[in-house]
């Protein structure tokens, strides 16, 4: 839940009123520290948008003023994740053709 909560972050420097960046850490971690299931049952409870970090942990609540859409952040960041785990892994070792790469030994 950790990326949600830099997504959260990322979105509230970007409101009118915006935040310091260690306001983006501290999301981070209160996001980080809560379980999935905990998040999707506050979302059951229309509690979907940030108010704050209350106590170390992020205060949602309805819809209200310019606050943030946690739920909406939270489905992007899934889909993100969903479209990089169908990715092919990249390539592990030396990248052939560089200069010196081609059969060149120290010994």
């Amino acid at each position: 839940m950790q990326a949600v909560g830099l997504a959260v972050g990322a979105k509230v420097m970007r409101t009118e009123h915006g935040c310091v960046p260690s306001y983006v850490g501290m999301l981070a971690a209160a996001f980080g520290d809560r379980p999935e299931a905990d998040l999707l049952r506050e979302f059951g409870k229309g509690r979907t948008h940030l108010v704050m970090v209350h106590h170390g942990k992020p205060l949602l609540r309805g819809k209200e003023y310019d606050w943030v859409d946690v739920r909406e952040t939270y489905r992007e960041v899934l889909a993100v994740v969903a479209a990089r785990s169908r990715r092919p892994a990249p390539a592990r070792g030396r990248p052939s053709g560089l200069a010196g790469s081609e059969g060149t030994s120290d010994a």
